[in-house]
Formats: C-alpha cells, sequence, structure tokens
C-alpha cells in the first residue's frame, strides 16, 4: 500500500474511534460527525477483495445507524441500515 491509503485507513479508524468516545458519552451528534467523516473517506478507498479493509465501509454505516437508533432517530437509521 501507498502511504496515501495507509493514512487514510488510519483516518478512518481514528474518526470511528472517536465517534465512538463520543456515543458512549451521549453526545450523539459530534458522534455523527466523526462516523460521517469516516464514511465519506471510506468510499475513496479502492477495493481489494482480498484484503480486510472493505470492512471499513460497513463500520461506519452500521455506527451511523445504531447513533441514530440511539437518537430515536428510528427512519434515518433504518436508511442507513438498508
Amino acid at each position: 500500500y501507498d502511504r496515501i491509503e495507509t493514512l487514510t485507513y488510519l483516518f478512518i479508524s481514528s474518526y470511528n474511534c472517536i465517534g465512538t468516545c463520543l456515543r458512549r458519552n451521549k453526545s450523539y451528534r459530534e458522534a455523527l460527525e466523526y462516523y460521517n467523516r469516516a464514511d465519506a473517506l471510506s468510499l475513496k478507498v479502492p477495493i481489494d477483495k482480498y484484503a480486510m479493509y472493505q470492512g471499513y465501509r460497513n463500520v461506519a454505516s452500521i455506527n451511523i445507524a445504531l447513533t441514530h437508533k440511539l437518537s430515536n432517530e428510528i427512519s434515518q437509521a433504518w436508511e442507513q441500515y438498508k
């Protein structure tokens, strides 16, 4: 992997971790901001069917849906899960 791809993976992982910390502290709006950053970056990562990194595309999306559910935004959670 080149340096930019490696940094992208690190940013995605970091944004998801920060979002999770915020979600656990019930700062749902702020958590969604970080999950959305991770989600946007994950779309820029090339798909490699032999790498586990494709999981990054799903992690941010699931985190977004879960945070919407915890915020009682059920319809938005459902839309994200689709």
